[in-house]
């Protein structure tokens, strides 16, 4: 289940004030249309109805994609500064104060250990490699490669699949006061 709201939002361009659709994790196996969104740099994305400027909402986001198993999880680079931002990890990166059943941490250890970027861009490039292993990997095209996200623990009676509880994070979001027009992929050298 992909986690969303809208929030009121002030523009940092002109001060319009506006409800935007703010993301606190994106499923893309249960949304396959938010994958399509967060290349295009449509996700967490202010779009001033009055100045017409774009501005990143510099949120958390978890990207999960239970097909091909793998999270990605974006902080903002400023988490780094606050040493409690690195409580909820173990030594080697992974999380360590998740309750996950036991059925599925046996098969799904994916889920422990998202890959961290602190680069919205980067989020998007991982995605986009992770896509390119999966068409084109050696195995995936033998027919090797799992069709079926870790095995059942999330299909549903109707077919469909949930993380539903999975990733309940606190949002919280921070506006873009960069002045310039570029998206989250661009940057100026």
């Amino acid at each position: 289940m992909s986690l969303g709201a809208p929030h009121n939002l002030q523009c940092p361009h002109c001060g319009n004030e506006q409800e935007t659709m703010v993301y606190d994790s994106i499923n893309v196996t249960v949304d396959p249309e938010l994958k399509t969104k967060l290349i295009a740099a449509e996700i967490n994305m202010f779009d001033c109805a009055k100045c017409g400027k774009k501005s990143f909402i510099n949120a958390s986001l978890l990207y999960h994609d239970m097909r091909q198993q793998f999270c990605v999880q974006y902080f903002p680079a400023e988490s780094l500064e606050n040493p409690d931002f690195f409580n909820p990890f173990n030594p080697d990166g992974s999380l360590s104060d998740m309750d996950i059943p036991d059925a599925i941490a046996e098969s799904s250890a994916y889920i422990a250990k998202p890959h961290i970027v602190f680069d919205i861009s980067e989020m998007i490039n991982y995605v986009i490699f992770r896509d390119g292993l999966a068409r084109n990997h050696p195995a995936e095209k033998k027919g090797k490669g799992r069709t079926e996200p870790f095995e059942g623990c999330y299909r549903l009676p109707d077919g469909t699949y949930s993380d539903e509880g999975f990733f309940e994070n606190e949002m919280g979001f921070v506006e873009d006061e960069d002045e310039n027009e570029e998206g989250p992929g661009d940057k100026e050298e």
